[in-house]
C-alpha cells in the first residue's frame, strides 16, 4: 500500500475520533513501498500529533522486526506493547524443512531483547503441529522451546497439506491421532502460560479503551492485549484511560480501578 496514502488514512481515522488504529497484514514486516519499510512507516505515524495508540498485526523474526522493536520501545506506549511474531515450530530441523528464514536462536534473541526493552510486553505466536517429519523427539524439542519461551498466547494449527506446495508431497506424514494428542498438550500449555502472563500484569498500570460501559464499570482491551474490566463509573466508550491492575477474575479478565 502507498506510504503517504496510509499516513493520510491514519490521520482521517484520528480526526474521526478513533483512538486505537491497527496496522495489519499477513506479515507486516514484509511492507515495502519504494524502499520504505515498516519501521519507516511507524516513525512517520508516531510523528502525528494526538492521543492514540497503534496496534501492530502479525510479524516475522528478522532485521525489520528488530528495528520495529526499537521504535516501539521509544514510543511511550503509543505502539501497543503487543507483538505476534510467527514461530511455526520450535525445532530447527523442522524450521529448515519449512524453509523458514530464521531459526530458534534468532527467535529467542528477539524475545529476550523485546522483554528487556519493553517490560511486560505481550508476545504471542503461531505454531504448526504435525508437519511432515515431526518425530516424537522433534515435537518434544518444540514443546520445550515453547514452554521456556513462555508465550502470552498461541494460535495452534494442525498441519494440512496445500496443493502445489512442497510440503504437500513431503514424507513421512504424522498420524492424525498423534497430531490431535500433540495439539491438546500445546493447548493445555498455552492456557497455563496465558494465565501466568495475565497474573504478571497485576500491579502494573495499563492503558485500556473501554468498548462496553455501565454505570459502575467498563470493559475493553489493554495495550498488552488482555481483556480488562475497570471498576469505575466515569468511563467513556472508545476513550483511552489508564488503570492500575488490582486482580484477575476466574476467566482471566484483568480487574482495574
Amino acid at each position: 500500500r502507498d506510504f503517504q496514502e496510509t499516513i493520510d488514512e491514519f490521520r482521517r481515522l484520528l480526526d474521526a475520533g478513533f483512538q486505537e488504529i491497527a496496522v495489519t497484514g499477513i506479515n507486516t514486516c514484509a511492507y515495502n513501498c519504494g524502499g520504505r519499510r515498516l519501521p519507516d512507516l511507524l516513525e512517520a505515524l508516531m510523528n502525528i500529533p494526538g492521543e492514540f495508540r497503534l496496534r501492530l498485526g502479525s510479524t516475522e523474526p528478522g532485521d525489520i522486526l528488530f528495528r520495529t522493536l526499537e521504535i516501539m520501545a521509544e514510543s511511550n506506549g503509543k505502539i501497543c506493547e503487543f507483538l505476534h511474531p510467527s514461530l511455526q515450530h520450535g525445532s530447527d530441523t523442522i524450521l529448515k524443512a519449512m524453509n523458514r528464514h530464521y531459526l530458534t536462536g534468532m527467535y529467542r534473541e528477539f524475545v529476550d531483547r523485546a522483554r528487556a526493552k519493553v517490560p511486560g510486553i505481550h508476545i504471542g505466536t503461531d505454531l504448526i503441529v504435525g508437519f511432515p517429519g515431526e518425530t516424537d523427539e522433534l515435537f518434544e524439542e518444540s514443546f520445550e522451546f515453547v514452554r521456556s519461551t513462555a508465550f502470552a498466547n498461541m494460535h495452534i494449527f494442525p498441519f494440512s497439506p496445500r496443493e502445489g506446495t512442497k510440503a504437500a508431497s513431503m514424507k513421512p506424514l504424522v498420524h492424525g491421532d498423534k497430531v490431535e494428542e500433540r495439539v491438546a498438550r500445546l493447548h493445555a500449555l498455552a492456557s497455563e502460560m496465558m494465565t501466568a502472563y495475565h497474573r504478571s500484569l497485576i500491579g502494573t498500570v495499563q492503558t485500556v479503551i473501554p468498548e462496553e460501559c455501565s454505570a459502575e464499570s467498563g470493559e475493553g482491551w489493554s495495550g498488552t492485549y488482555v481483556r480488562t474490566r475497570i471498576l469505575r463509573p466515569d468511563l467513556v466508550t472508545g476513550r483511552l484511560v489508564r488503570t492500575t491492575i488490582t486482580g484477575m477474575d476466574s476467566s482471566g479478565v484483568l480487574l482495574g480501578e
